[in-house]
This record gives C-alpha cells, structure tokens and sequence, in this order.
C-alpha cells in the first residue's frame, strides 16, 4: 500500500509534467526523490510503535503526524517547484506550438462574425 500509492502520486505528476521524452529527462532525479520521500515517510508513519501518553512531539505534532504532514505535505512541495522552474522553458508551450494550436482550432482563431 505504501509503494503503490506513492508510486500513484508520482505518476501523476509525471504525467502533468511529461511534455516530450527529452523534457522529462530532467525531471526524473527530482521525481525519483520525491518518491523516496513519500515511500519512507509513510513506511515509517506506519510501522511506528503506538505512541505513549508522555512523548515528545515533532514540530508540534505526534510523529505519526508530523511525517505525514512535513514529510509527504511540505517536503515534496519545497524539492518540485524548484525542478519544475529549472525545466520551465523545455516543458512550457512555444511560439510555433500555439501557432499550430491556433490553426487547428477554430474558436482560437478569434470570436465568430
């Protein structure tokens, strides 16, 4: 369960990013960490021994909670936009892309007469 849905969510940004073969070279380091990330945060959320009465918090929170809010919440949303910005010119639209976009489409040719 774990793999799998780690696995799900890097899918899906692999998926939002892929553009071309060559512009989604770059973003397979970055998407190969956050994976990692959210596959060792959840294990360890998971097999973490029942928490006691007395323990000490996490950033303010039980461990099980701040794992899963810093390590899967915050962590992979400070390593991404800055991939995604170093990538940002290979995986946006280009002038000739929204040429061929524009001539193919008719209701981006302007408003109907």
């Amino acid at each position: 369960m774990v793999i799998g849905n780690s696995m799900l969510l890097v899918a899906m940004m692999a998926l939002g990013a892929r553009r071309s073969q060559t512009s989604f070279r770059s973003l397979r380091l970055p998407l190969a960490v956050t994976c990692l990330i959210l596959i060792g945060c959840f294990g360890l959320a998971l097999s973490l021994p029942p928490e006691s009465a007395g323990e000490t918090l996490w950033l303010g929170l039980p461990r099980r909670a701040a794992l899963v809010l810093y390590g899967v919440g915050l962590l992979p949303a400070a390593i991404l936009p800055l991939a995604y910005a170093r990538t940002f010119e290979a995986l946006t639209l280009r002038p000739a892309d929204l040429e061929r976009i524009r001539a193919v489409s008719p209701r981006a040719k302007g408003p109907p007469e």
